[in-house]
């Protein structure tokens, strides 16, 4: 199990995140063109103004996400349409009121019910990020604390726990811890701590304490009711005031992380199962079942991102950060439209069988038939997610530098004596395994270059300094302590060759991968649904895709993020496949589609 300490252990450099220039870099840079500088302000703030949650919606919860959205794609990507955006967005939340001054999507009446306070929850995250890394003004700070202050008094005067407020076993509710705590550290005001304090202490659930059950190591589908995205919200908030609570607690984080990946997350790095791909529903083992119901919501992925995220800078657990990859080069990539206008609210399914990607709708159009511009709860939040691999790729450790993905990119961070210390990442990683890793500093200095090295390393992988191989173990990171000069460059070559597991429920499924890539069948490549032969393939680059392998009779598969990327009900993909025999040749009873 992860050992998580109390405060991080690795953290965010001075500097903006890492530009990354290789997939999730160029996917970023299409959401802002094509999604986030697109989006109506002003619509996204209104629910606040015109209290248009009359029935029961989740309105509010819009305008957080995609703020949040905004802010981090410009920490990566600094375009300046996108920084006047974030203030103009900010300037119409900070007067979008009721008459008494009270921000809230739901009329006074039904306050407290529903989504209520899920959605001023994701106000506050959104106000508290801009506060954070865009502009640390007086007005923000005395509106978080108004917010906060606003919610306090409600929930004290109905008299009512927190945990039977709003949805879902009072998780929805209590996913305000995180906003919560983040409150109490920009103003200072105790009584916010002692909130986030007593949102801890219930238990975060009607229905019994998650994290005593996860400490216990009750399945997730059986914690609370199941729900994915809120409960990693939960979780999340939790391990972000270990410092203020007992031990049992990081246990119980830790505890709740391990559960989740062993029992729940996809070979595409998501979760959440059920008719609303939202569910805990012991998904790792059922995921190639042909009625498991809509797989993997993009909120989901990113939540577990965010989740993850924490947990690497609480760890620095080389395999937590495997975890972010695989959720970003898969789930998150295959979820978005290519040119990154739209993402997929639930991705297809089943896995073992021929499925389509659909984009994400108008979500109150669908299930209250009042459109609001074809907001999507996955469609406000897909680009955070890629954000926070930026965020992520290149953090401060106490003695050093910590290098955690290695798609192409530039990134500043600190050495312990607080000198900048440049780094360029070259190389078309993952759809090639050769990569260097240049820094530029204007003086020597000694300290620790961390790079992680995947679970999945392969034996023909190498890590070269001065062109002499270094020793390194799969699964952690490998720590070079050296006097760096500006010039010093580190090269890896990552074997990237096909390797085949077999499913999790024991069924005679099976599923390749080169490197972090999950491979798939595509329309594109052949047949979706025939059987494949029962060899490993070879690795390729076609157009179109990021990698391909091909089998000797022809057939190929592609990887994940490409495949089903025309988002067409007749473009078909599959990932969880079934072999020929040795011998044996396709038969007119093969599956075809």
């Amino acid at each position: 199990m992860v050992r998580l300490e109390p405060k991080p252990i690795l953290n965010f450099t001075k500097s903006r995140c890492a530009r990354l220039h290789g997939p999730l870099g160029g996917a970023l840079e299409r959401c802002i063109a094509n999604q986030l500088l697109k989006t109506d302000l002003a619509l996204l703030s209104s629910p606040f103004r015109d209290q248009s949650d009359r029935d029961g919606g989740w309105r509010g919860e819009f305008w957080g996400k995609v703020v949040r959205s905004m802010i981090l794609a410009w920490r990566a990507v600094p375009e300046p349409r996108l920084r006047a955006a974030i203030d103009m967005a900010v300037d119409f939340a900070l007067e979008a009121h009721d008459d008494d001054g009270v921000f809230s999507s739901y009329p006074r009446k039904l306050r407290l019910s529903g989504w209520d306070l899920w959605g001023r929850k994701y106000l506050l995250l959104g106000l508290e990020r801009y506060y954070r890394l865009v502009s640390p003004s007086p007005r923000i700070q005395e509106t978080i604390a108004r917010i906060l202050n606003q919610i306090l008094t409600e929930i004290e005067h109905s008299r009512a726990p927190l945990t039977s407020l709003g949805n879902h076993e009072g998780l929805a509710s209590c996913s305000l811890l995180g906003a919560v705590a983040e409150g109490w550290r920009i103003t200072g005001e105790r009584r916010f701590r002692d909130f986030a304090l007593r949102i801890v202490e219930s238990g975060c659930s009607g229905k019994h304490d998650i994290f005593t059950a996860a400490r216990q190591g009750i399945p997730p589908a059986e914690i609370g009711n199941g729900k994915a995205y809120e409960m990693i919200s939960c979780f999340k908030g939790a391990g972000e005031i270990l410092e203020l609570l007992p031990a049992s607690y990081g246990e119980a984080v830790a505890r709740f992380y391990e559960l989740v990946r062993n029992r729940e997350i996809f070979l595409t790095g998501t979760g959440g199962a059920t008719r609303f791909g939202e569910t805990w529903y012991d998904g790792k083992f059922r995921q190639t079942w042909p009625d498991i119901g809509k797989l993997g919501e993009t909120c989901v992925t990113v939540s577990w991102i965010q989740f993850c995220g924490r947990l690497l800078r609480l760890s620095f657990e080389s395999t937590v950060a495997d975890e972010l990859e695989r959720a970003a080069c898969n789930a998150l990539l295959g979820g978005m439209v290519p040119d990154g206008s739209n993402w997929t609210h639930r991705n297809p399914t089943p896995l073992a069988a021929p499925a389509s990607k659909i984009p994400a709708d108008d979500q109150m159009l669908r299930v209250f038939g009042t459109p609001f511009d074809h907001h999507d709860c996955c469609r406000a939040q897909g680009p955070e997610g890629l954000a926070q691999m930026a965020q992520y790729a290149v953090l401060n450790a106490q003695d050093g530098i910590a290098v955690s993905f290695f798609e192409a990119m530039t990134a500043t961070a600190e050495s312990p004596s607080g000198q900048s210390v440049h780094l360029e990442m070259r190389g078309e990683y993952p759809a090639d395994g050769d990569v260097s890793l240049t820094l530029e500093l204007e003086t020597p200095e000694t300290f620790a270059l961390y790079l992680r090295i995947p679970a999945w390393w392969q034996s023909g992988s190498t890590l070269l300094f001065c062109g002499k191989p270094q020793p390194v173990r799969p699964g952690s990171y490998c720590r070079l302590e050296r006097c760096w000069h500006s010039g010093d460059r580190v090269e890896i070559h990552f074997d990237l060759s096909a390797r085949r597991i077999a499913a999790f429920d024991g069924g005679e499924y099976i599923a390749y991968l080169c490197g972090p890539l999950v491979m798939a069948q595509d329309s594109r490549l052949g047949t979706v649904g025939r059987p494949m032969p029962d060899e490993l393939p070879v690795s390729g680059r076609e157009p179109g895709f990021l990698r391909t392998l091909r089998f000797s009779d022809g057939s190929g598969l592609c990887d994940y993020a490409s495949a089903g990327n025309r988002f067409s009900p007749d473009h078909l993909l599959q990932l969880w496949l079934k072999t020929i025999p040795p011998g044996k040749s396709h038969s007119a009873g093969s599956p075809e589609t």
